[in-house]
Parts: C-alpha cells; structure tokens; sequence
C-alpha cells in the first residue's frame, strides 16, 4: 500500500511539475509578443536609416567625385551596384514576426534573408512591417500604407522582394468569409508591384477550421497566379508531415504557432521558389549563417 501511495504521489508531482513547465512555456510565448514587435521595430528603423544613409552618399558621389557628367554617370551606376542592398520586405501576421521561434533571427524572414545573401552576395536590406494577430484587414488598412508612407511603392523604389503570409487568424474569425478573404487578397496584391511571394495556409488538423483554411488556400493560389506572383505551399508542406509529427514536433507551447524547425522548413519553401525564379542556385537554408539583426533588442525565449 505505502509503495503504490509513493508511486501515486510521484506520479501527481510529476504531472504538476509537467503542468508547471507548459505554463512557463506558454508564458515565455506570450512574452514574444511585444518582445519580437520592438526587435523588428528597432530592426526595421536600423535598415531603413541605413537605406537612407546610402541614396545620401550616392548623391554626394555623384556632384563631387567627376564633373564631367558621363564619368559622373558611369561611376554613380557603379557605386549603386556596389553599395546598393537588396530590399526585402516582409507582410503579414505573427508568423512573420517569428512568434514560436526560439529567436527573432530563427524566424523565416531572418532564414530567407541570410539565404539571399549568401546566395546572391549581396547585402539584405530586410524591413518586416508583419503585426502579430494581423488579418487581411490588417495588411489593408496597416501594412500596405505603411509601405506607401515609406516610399516603398513609389516607381522606382519598389523592394526587391515582398513576402506575405497571411489567413491563420482570418481561417479563425467566422465572419471573414472565403470570398471577403480572396477580395482582400486581390486587393493587397494589386497595391504590391515587383516580385511578390505568397504562402497558403498551413495544415489546420485535426481542428475543424481545417477545411476553411483548405479553401482560403484554393483562392489564395487562384489570386497569386492571377497577379503573377510566386506561390509557396505552405500547406503541401504541413500537410506532408504525419500529423503526431506535425503537431508535437513543428509548433510552439501553444499549439498553434509553428516552432523554429518548422520556420526553418517554411525559409527552404521560401527560398526554392525564389531561387527558381531569380536564377539562383540551389541552396540549403539551414547552411546560411544566422541572420544578423541590426537591433539591440533580440528577443529570445525558451518556448
């Protein structure tokens, strides 16, 4: 009896014990929250300085270096070149932010910019302007002003690159329907100029909102090939993992948001669509070196 009375009391303590870690976990997840939005904030305003630093010194070369103006020309086009950063913007909702990751520079923005980098030799300007909890509604109405406000959708100053991943928190809201989502999503992607990847919605299962996620998909492919814009399969790929695996093993303390091996899937989808298209070689994103954000702020958590 006194054996069995241990072994329940172990038991009971190691289930509390168990209860207690999973509560700090989802703490330290919840933390993130306002944690990863200061360090891409603090991030974002670092690189667009730094952009603006550029076009300044471009300028000065340009009026002192020659007065003759052909050389003058000649030499502004090769110091662009040279100096001139890649610009890579990132939309969308927490997953962009990197929410589940073990660090902002685990996220696949921060995974997909090294990749590029090291791909292309050239530096990466990354500004990611994503909000956790964001809907279509808010790319609308946030982040697509925002990006005008910035010049970023001015002729001629477009970025690079756009990414956007957006509908996990749209496939939750009941009174966002299929057809509103795929209206929002032709809307945004018309406000987008240049090259322009989108993601589908990850694998919802075994919840019942799997099958809103499964059309908003369908729609959001039908739009992105309407516009011309790359499509990443988010969803294929989740779908691909047996799902004990996807659910234990690609997510987060809650349940809900992916972890950093699975931003880390999500940045080779991201770069092998990308690299397709540009021309670019083959490349192992997990063999780029880590991401170097420029702010003090980098977030980390033990989620």
């Amino acid at each position: 009896m006194g054996v069995k009375r241990s072994i329940g009391y172990g038991l009971a303590g190691s289930s509390i014990l168990g209860v207690g870690v999973a509560a700090k976990r989802l703490f330290a997840l919840d933390r993130q929250r306002g944690a990863y939005r200061r360090a891409w904030e603090s991030h974002s305003l670092a690189t667009l300085k730094w952009l603006s630093d550029l076009d300044r010194q471009e300028g000065t070369t340009g009026a002192l270096e020659d007065k003759d103006q052909e050389n003058a020309e000649a030499k502004n086009e090769e110091n662009t070149h040279a100096q001139r950063p890649f610009v890579y913007v990132a939309l969308g909702d927490s997953s962009v932010q990197g929410i589940g990751a073990s660090s902002v520079e685990e996220s696949y923005p921060a995974r997909l910019a090294s990749a590029i980098e090291t791909a292309k030799g050239q530096k990466v300007a990354l500004i990611n302007i994503s909000l956790s909890g964001a809907t279509t509604e808010s790319v609308e109405m946030g982040q697509i002003p925002l990006m005008r406000g910035l010049g970023l959708l001015d002729p001629g100053s477009e970025p690079d690159l756009v990414t956007l991943t957006i509908g996990g928190n749209d496939v939750m809201v009941p009174q966002i329907t299929p057809s509103a989502y795929s209206l929002a999503i032709a809307r945004i992607l018309d406000a987008l100029k240049g090259r322009v990847l989108v993601s589908t919605i990850p694998s919802f299962a075994p919840m019942s909102q799997d099958a809103r996620a499964q059309d908003m998909s369908e729609l959001l492919a039908e739009e992105a090939r309407a516009h011309g814009a790359g499509l990443v399969d988010i969803r294929a790929l989740s779908q691909s993992w047996p799902l004990a695996s996807y659910a234990f093993h690609y997510h987060a303390a809650d349940m809900f948001h992916p972890n950093t091996q699975a931003y880390a899937a999500w940045a080779q989808e991201f770069y092998n669509v990308f690299a397709k298209d540009a021309g670019l070689r083959p490349l192992d994103v997990a063999s780029a070196p880590q991401w170097g954000i420029g702010s003090h702020r980098v977030a980390e958590s033990e989620a």
